[in-house]
């Protein structure tokens, strides 16, 4: 199945940084996911981008764990098959 899913993404930052200049930042990004649904668990939602032609016991790259509590719209994408 897949998937699209509207959510509040983490940040993240390295060094040393002042602490007035970290409480003037903005407020998270809100993102937008398509991909396979690999895994629905009540608390999070695993994604992938890429999967091998066998569904079921295949692989899959580009994986993201996002937890619900991020989750802000979740629905199905509908997959039409056009043929000219």
């Amino acid at each position: 199945m897949i998937v699209r899913v509207k959510w509040i993404d983490s940040e993240t930052s390295n060094g040393w940084r002042f602490l007035d200049d970290i409480r003037k930042d903005e407020e998270p990004v809100t993102v937008v996911t398509f991909g396979y649904l690999i895994k629905e668990h009540p608390t999070y939602l695993i994604i992938a981008g890429t999967i091998s032609e066998d569904c079921l016991h295949g692989q899959a790259s580009g994986i993201i764990n996002i937890p619900r509590c991020s989750v802000l719209e979740y629905e199905e994408i509908e997959i039409v098959n056009k043929k000219d």
